[in-house]
């Protein structure tokens, strides 16, 4: 019986575990402004890039400027620029839109890391699931978006996906020859308006240039307070590792992987199998019920046969010496 309550218990306590609602995983952007003429930004993109190859909840994105010297420009730099009051040059770079950081110099990594680190920890009020793949023989790209408001959202949310491709090889006046997370477009940019406990679903077909090379794509979603510009959540998905990183073609940031669902089936055929021995173990009799059914109420257990005392003390009380009387 104590095993089959130790067992049940056990039940309990996975059952709990398996099916409590899990925490939202915290995903920070940062979003820098740089150009390939820019010398400062030779300093500052290795180490923003050294920082997004080795924290995994880190998704970068870099916009150039469609000024007719930075051949990877577009005018998405322009429309990032417009929320953001204080972009007065190149480099500059906000982390979850709030925490700003201007300028390329040495030790600027650490400057990066501690912004990153004052940000991870902050609580977030939505959950961003995100999937990207290639379609039509790489000549389409597909995303799939859900996100699900876990607390109230401010009025002015706005949501953004973003398209970039990785690892751009390209001759810059400044000395690099290799950009990371190069913005290519804005899929996605509209008003958010769900209530807590709601969540907002959208499947988004695109055309890709054949200049860009389709195995470095990716995809950042986020999620970004139109008041204050703070970034409230973040989600990230890519077709295949780059840099250090250890993306894959279903790596997702925020939300259930497949990998996460097969887990969960085994634990589920854990639980019922522990489940039928715990019950056939309550069900079984015990083993000296047919034992005690046997011996009748009242009856003594049979002792060790008595000796004859012959008139020799026992137990403190006197005798009287020789045999038994007869019988008359």
């Amino acid at each position: 019986m104590k095993v089959a309550a130790g067992t049940l218990l056990v039940l309990v306590l996975l059952s709990g575990a398996m099916f409590a609602p899990a925490a939202a995983e915290r995903v920070v952007v940062a979003e820098m402004f740089t150009a390939t003429w820019c010398s400062y930004c030779a300093k500052a993109e290795p180490a923003l890039d050294r920082l997004a190859d080795e924290q995994s909840d880190l998704a970068v994105l870099m916009y150039h400027p469609d000024d007719g010297r930075d051949d990877l420009g577009t005018d998405d730099l322009d429309k990032r620029k417009a929320i953001y009051d204080d972009v007065d040059g190149y480099p500059t770079t906000f982390f979850d839109g709030v925490e700003r950081i201007g300028g390329g110099y040495d030790g600027i990594y650490d400057d990066y890391k501690a912004a990153f680190k004052g940000r991870e920890d902050r609580k977030t009020s939505a959950e961003i699931d995100l999937r990207f793949r290639l379609k039509s023989q790489d000549t389409k790209g597909k995303v799939n978006l859900s996100v699900e408001a876990t607390k109230e959202l401010p009025d002015n949310t706005s949501l953004l996906v973003v398209l970039y491709e990785d690892n751009v090889k390209h001759s810059g006046s400044n000395g690099l020859s290799k950009y990371r997370f190069t913005v290519r477009d804005i899929l996605i940019q509209k008003q958010l308006t769900i209530a807590k406990g709601e969540s907002y679903d959208r499947e988004k077909l695109f055309d890709l240039d054949p200049a860009w090379e389709a195995s470095e794509l990716g995809v950042v979603a986020f999620i970004q307070d139109g008041e204050t510009a703070e970034i409230l959540q973040g989600a990230r998905d890519t077709l295949t590792p780059s840099g250090g990183g250890d993306g894959d073609n279903s790596n997702t940031d925020v939300g259930a992987s497949d990998d996460e669902g097969t887990s969960k089936a085994m634990l589920i055929g854990i639980i019922i199998v522990l489940a039928a021995i715990a019950v056939a173990m309550l069900l079984m009799p015990p083993k000296n019920a047919g034992k005690n059914k046997k011996r009748s109420k009242g009856a003594r257990r049979k002792g060790p046969k008595a000796r004859p005392n012959h008139g020799k003390r026992s137990n403190g009380v006197r005798g009287r010496r020789g045999h038994p009387p007869r019988k008359r």
